[in-house]
């Protein structure tokens, strides 16, 4: 009993305000619209979210979408964060380094976004863009949702476990290639096979090598 109540208090106050924080923007989402955001967590077993909320972004619903997008950061600079602790590839893990990672990654899909939509305009095809980050943009929201309930256990309820932050990565692979997966199959239709090649390549050098960069940075 006494070894367990050890290893939560090894855990820094910051990042129990960091799961504060987002369990409050999740009670703030589900308040706002709880089916909006079921539709979302579920979109990789089910197209409601797509067929039904996809083109709701108005004055009304805005808030949602961007305290959605604060929750994925803030998720994804935790499992982040979570990566380079338990793999030893940083020393100073403190709230610095947390928020070192946040900006980063904002700058990431910032820099991301825009180099994707630079793309669209000069091949003149905005509404393929507009699509497609809409299908990758809401699976990687889901996968960091469905990761979440792991996370939150490597840092409270198995801090020491080896085996679990193996776990929880084959799970993060595990959702995050599913993503790609259904990305693909939502534009196969869309795209003949001469233009698959050059998703594939594009997805290549607007997804993977800006990633790297944001590893390498985040590293040094």
């Amino acid at each position: 009993m006494n070894i367990g109540v050890e290893k939560v208090l090894q855990n820094p106050d910051w990042l129990t305000l960091v799961f504060v924080v987002i369990f409050g923007l999740l009670s703030i989402l589900n308040a706002i619209s709880p089916k909006r955001l079921f539709a979302l967590g579920t979109c990789f077993f089910s197209k409601k979210y797509f067929l039904v909320y996809s083109n709701e972004l108005t004055e009304s619903n805005v808030f949602f979408y961007r305290a959605l997008s604060l929750l994925q950061l803030l998720v994804g600079t935790l499992f982040v964060f979570l990566i380079f602790e338990k793999s030893g590839l940083v020393e100073d893990l403190s709230f610095l380094l947390f928020g070192q990672l946040f900006l980063l990654l904002t700058g990431y899909f910032s820099v991301q976004y825009a180099l994707g939509l630079g793309v669209a305009l000069l091949f003149g095809s905005p509404d393929l863009f507009k699509d497609y980050y809409l299908y990758k943009s809401s699976y990687l929201k889901a996968a960091l949702l469905l990761c979440l309930p792991f996370l939150i256990l490597l840092v409270y309820a198995f801090p020491e476990s080896n085996f679990f932050y193996k776990l929880t990565l084959c799970c993060a692979i595990l959702c995050f290639s599913a993503r790609w997966l259904r990305v693909v199959q939502g534009f196969n239709k869309r795209i003949s096979r001469s233009g698959l090649f050059y998703f594939i390549l594009y997805l290549c050098a607007l997804e993977i090598s800006p990633l790297l960069v944001f590893v390498k940075i985040a590293i040094e």
